[in-house]
């Protein structure tokens, strides 16, 4: 006992060893952990039950959402698990590597739906492969999370088993194999999604037609959300854990494990990941057809069978350089899938340059007004 305390620096191995709250507090703590995790974990279950629901949502970017969603499942059953904050449990330790890895996939992967949209619109080049994207992501969220088995790290995290926070070294751990991560692939996002928004208003620019110009603004102004929900869901959390750092205590105070809860940066990554993928424009399209269809035949079995949608486009709408035509059944959706900004900025960027009549003179039309047969259609649309 008496070397285990030299080597982690502690007088008191019984204080290292315990959370230092109430039974009152530690019930509390975890009533609310449980309740947030449940309502992460249905917005998941939705995303996922959509996907494998509707047939035709099941393309690459789609599979990138699930994946996600996945992730951000898993990672919420992981802080449900029963609260034993000692250092050095298995239990402990097992919750501590599962939350670190998890957490670490959701943001990596988020950040890979992100590159695979500047690949397709900005590159015009395929995503990188399944693969290398697996080993990836899979790879250096493993990677991160053994990291602190190595000074045995894993322990009193405050409100669950995490990196504890007494040590310097774990309070390095706690940002080299996290925070430092999450907040590098914030950057990546914020850059990735500002060159796709910069390049679709430019493509706006060029498509003339009133119809293609606000679709593809709207795809622009659109795609401001994905590093908002970022911001949202980690900055408060982020403050937490350098007050705990810097100031001696904090680590063990309830009203800052109970703040952490409360900006839980997991449910709200999963919650934000809820509206903008599970609940866009498309998935929305399917789920009105799909309950008219129910209402009008009083049965309630078609939730669990298939539903046909029309659906012209490519399925592999991020390894094709150019992607097939935007099906209108998410043009009349209002909100863009992340595949559809790649296919109608795709559409726009191969038009005739203004003043080429080429186009124009093969189909009898006026050159002015020929447009990529894509933004076309749904110009007509948007008109009507």
């Amino acid at each position: 006992m008496a070397a285990r305390r030299l080597l982690h620096g502690h007088e008191d191995d019984d204080e290292y060893e315990s959370s230092g709250f109430t039974e009152e507090e530690s019930n509390t703590l975890y009533v609310l952990i449980c309740f947030q995790s449940a309502i992460a974990i249905i917005c998941g279950l939705f995303i996922v039950f959509s996907y494998y629901r509707f047939k035709d949502l099941q393309k690459r970017s789609s599979e990138l959402v699930l994946l996600v969603t996945i992730s951000g499942i898993l990672c919420n059953v992981s802080y449900m698990l029963a609260p034993d904050n000692k250092t050095g449990s298995a239990q402990c330790t097992a919750q501590g590597i599962m939350m670190n890895f998890w957490d670490l996939s959701v943001i990596l992967w988020t950040t890979f739906i992100g590159y695979s949209l500047y690949c397709a619109v900005v590159l015009q080049r395929p995503a990188p492969s399944r693969l290398s994207m697996h080993l990836a992501v899979w790879g250096a969220a493993l990677m991160l999370s053994l990291v602190p088995l190595a000074t045995q790290s894993y322990g009193d995290g405050g409100p669950w088993c995490w990196i504890a926070g007494k040590r310097p070294a774990d309070v390095a751990f706690r940002f080299v194999c996290f925070y430092v991560p999450l907040w590098a692939c914030f950057a990546c996002n914020v850059f990735l999604y500002w060159k796709v928004a910069s390049t679709l208003r430019r493509f706006a620019v060029l498509a003339g037609n009133r119809g293609g110009e606000d679709k593809l603004t709207k795809m622009a102004n659109n795609m401001r959300w994905y590093p908002l929900i970022f911001v949202v869901a980690w900055t408060a959390n982020t403050f937490i854990r350098v007050a705990q750092a810097s100031f001696k205590g904090y680590n063990q105070s309830y009203a800052f494990a109970l703040a952490h809860v409360i900006f839980h940066g997991s449910f709200y990554q999963s919650v934000g990941n809820f509206f903008a993928y599970g609940l866009n424009g498309p998935v929305r399209e399917r789920w009105s057809v799909l309950i008219a269809e129910m209402r009008d035949s009083g049965n309630f079995c078609g939730l669990l069978c298939s539903l046909q949608v029309p659906n012209d486009r490519d399925e592999n709408d991020f390894d094709e350089s150019v992607p097939a035509r935007e099906e209108d059944l998410e043009g009349r959706a209002g909100k863009s899938s992340l595949a559809s900004l790649a296919s109608q900025a795709q559409a726009v960027k191969k038009m005739p340059p203004k003043g080429d009549t080429r186009c124009g003179e093969e189909h009898g039309k006026d050159p002015t007004t020929t447009q990529p047969a894509a933004l076309e259609a749904q110009g007509q649309e948007g008109g009507n």
